[in-house]
């Protein structure tokens, strides 16, 4: 093995190594995680856009973009199956 090979193989070991917590970085930055007895409200630019109840991880690109919020809030069950929720965060100043 040449000297240039063992750079070029060290170099993309390197490369390979950096790039595993960048990728799961930006994999963080486009999910959400909804608990039990929660909700999660997404909103745009205050606007309220999405409500998402179902527990679990969430796949949502848009959240990177700039002015779109997550806001946690505990949902109250009321009669029937439908549930109640209410932000937790105060509303964005229009």
């Amino acid at each position: 093995m040449s000297s240039s090979e063992v750079f070029r193989l060290v170099f993309g070991v390197l490369a390979g190594l950096a790039l595993i917590p960048l990728l799961i970085s930006i994999g963080r930055l486009m999910t959400v995680e909804v608990d039990d007895e929660d909700a999660v409200l997404v909103t745009s630019f205050g606007r309220l856009v999405r409500t998402l109840r179902e527990p679990g991880m969430q796949w949502m690109p848009a959240r990177m973009l700039p002015g779109w919020r997550c806001a946690r809030s505990p949902c109250a069950a009321t009669s029937g199956s439908s549930t109640t929720c209410t932000s937790t965060t105060p509303a964005a100043p229009r």
